[in-house]
């Protein structure tokens, strides 16, 4: 399974460490510390540590802002680990306000086509933009009429579906 393929400020998902948790896999090297500040490949101690965020110390500026936006902006948790609060900001912008919807989706469209037509490294067959990933392997699930989930979480899930309806 590919772990830590969904967008984040830090170098791997809080949930993509769970997951690998429960299937008893170590991550790779360098996404985070444990408790006492070393570095480590183990899940667990990494969730009882800390998680590095992408991009070294200019990431942590837009990893600030983002945990701001979700976290304190809106009354929610932002480092209570106990607290199931853990927030949500939906952020609306009006293109017309600005450079007009129709320009906004032009622009937008030619930027996307020129960094798809950029040259490529040498073993690289397609450049992908945000989302197509994820929206290709929705389609293949959707298609497939199934999702391929780790034995560990699949046992979690039904532990903790009885656990509710008990």
């Amino acid at each position: 399974m590919q772990r830590f393929q969904s967008f984040a400020t830090s170098q791997a998902t809080y949930y993509g460490l769970i997951e690998a948790q429960i299937a008893g896999e170590l991550v790779p090297p360098g996404l985070g510390y444990d408790a006492e500040g070393q570095e480590t490949t183990d899940p667990k101690e990494m969730l009882g540590g800390a998680i590095k965020v992408f991009g070294g110390h200019k990431g942590s500026g837009l990893a600030m802002i983002v945990q701001i936006l979700a976290g304190p902006l809106v009354g929610a948790a932002f480092f209570d680990t106990g607290n199931d609060n853990a927030g949500n900001v939906v952020c609306g912008i009006n293109p017309e306000f600005f450079a007009g919807k129709d320009r906004l989706m032009e622009d937008v469209s030619a930027m996307g086509q020129q960094v798809k037509s950029s040259r490529k490294a040498p073993d690289v067959s397609d450049i992908l933009m945000p989302g197509e990933r994820s929206n290709a392997h929705y389609q293949n699930v959707i298609g497939a009429g199934a999702l391929e989930i780790e034995d560990g979480l699949w046992s979690e899930l039904q532990k903790k579906a009885e656990h509710r309806n008990a």
